[in-house]
């Protein structure tokens, strides 16, 4: 494949990512929709939250995820073609163990749904406490997420630079060479 750039792995997978996110996120607004409507008081409650909790920021961190895998794909693969022998280099499994990290931190941000969902704590006080561990779990997933993706788009200009860098002296010895 010609695209051999960082950066082409991470523009690859963030429009593969963001054609995904925007289907997956369509249909979880649909089920709490569709989830609402068969309320008694008629309230879209179930809409809102999908929509505060997951529409806003899961599509910014699964685009970041894939993006930040396939540009991790791309600096394993370097100048090669592509081998499935790729996903076991060091220099990708490490990217993946940390995205895996990253995603079960966004994941264990659901903790406050699960105990609504069966009333294990009634108390207001618990429930707050819960819901701030929730919202630091999802804060830092998001952190990590944003780090991790300048970290290889700064690798990836890196790679562009030296590149440059490297053809501008390949073209100033091959003018030096010429007669004239």
């Amino acid at each position: 494949m010609q695209h051999q750039w960082i950066l082409n792995g991470l523009l690859i997978g963030a429009a593969v990512a963001a054609g995904f996110a925007g289907l997956e996120c369509a249909s979880y607004l649909l089920y709490g929709f569709i989830d609402d409507l068969h309320r008694d008081d008629a309230k879209l409650t179930t809409f809102y939250t999908v929509l505060r909790d997951y529409a806003g920021f899961a599509p910014l961190c699964q685009v970041l995820w894939t993006a930040i895998l396939t540009g991790a794909l791309w600096r394993a693969k370097e100048d090669g073609p592509f081998r499935f022998s790729l996903f076991f280099r060091g220099r990708f499994v490490r990217i993946f163990i940390l995205v895996a990290a990253l995603q079960a931190l966004w994941n264990s941000g659901k903790l406050m749904t699960l105990l609504e969902k069966f009333s294990l704590f009634s108390s207001a006080r618990a429930v707050w406490v819960i819901a701030q561990i929730d919202q630091g779990l999802w804060g830092m997933s998001i952190v990590g997420t944003c780090y991790l993706a300048l970290l290889l788009v700064h690798e990836g200009l890196r790679q562009v630079k030296e590149y440059a860098a490297s053809d501008e002296n390949t073209q100033r010895n091959s003018s030096a060479e010429l007669p004239v």
